[in-house]
This record gives structure tokens, sequence and C-alpha cells, in this order.
């Protein structure tokens, strides 16, 4: 039996949002402690992992292993909701299989926002 999955790197899943009066950063999560994916709400299928490869701040990564599924993936349990100030928002991604992988980024805003 072949095991169909695709493993992602997520180097700090969502960088940064880069403030537009200051050029300041706002690192959500740095992947460095294990405590930091209790920071996610995660879906079925998908498993996670730190890894020493492919990081881009400090030592870390996430790594993902998604399998089929409807929507694997995660969702981050977000402490700063405002982003007004802020111009961009940032985040790496690594495919190391030489499968093409398609990526969403989904966003949502409270209709109150």
């Amino acid at each position: 039996m072949v095991k169909n999955s695709i493993i992602l790197f997520v180097c700090m899943f969502f960088i940064a949002a880069c403030e537009k009066t200051n050029n300041k950063e706002l690192v959500l999560f740095d992947f460095e402690s294990e405590s930091v994916l209790d920071e996610f709400h995660w879906k079925c299928h998908t498993l996670f992992s730190l890894s020493d490869d492919h990081a881009v701040h400090g030592e870390k990564s996430l790594k993902l292993e998604l399998f089929p599924s409807s929507y694997p993936g995660l969702s981050p349990k977000l402490k700063h909701h405002d982003w007004r100030g802020y111009g961009s928002f940032c985040f790496d991604v690594v495919n190391p299989s030489p499968e093409p992988v398609s990526i969403v980024l989904r966003i949502d805003d409270k209709k109150e926002a």
C-alpha cells in the first residue's frame, strides 16, 4: 500500500506583518518550541512536527504531512486581531516533493471589525 501524502515545511507560518508607520514586524509563530503547536486548531488528516529543516527565523520550522481529504491543514488561534496598522503579511512554504502542491490561504474577517 502506497501512502499518498504531501510533506510541506512551513517556515515561520504567518512570519510577520509589517507595520506601515514604523516598519516593525509582528512575529506570530516562530516554531522554536513544542508549545507553539498548541496555538493551532488542527484538522483531520494532518500530521505536524517541528523540524530543523528550512528555518527562516530561529532554528526550527513547522513540518506538515497532509493526507488526502477535503480540507487538510491548520488554523491559528490568533491573539492579535487588529491588523489595521499593518501593510503586508508574509510566510514561507517549502515543498520538498517533486509533485506540485496547491495551497489555499483563507483569511476571514468579522463583519463588525
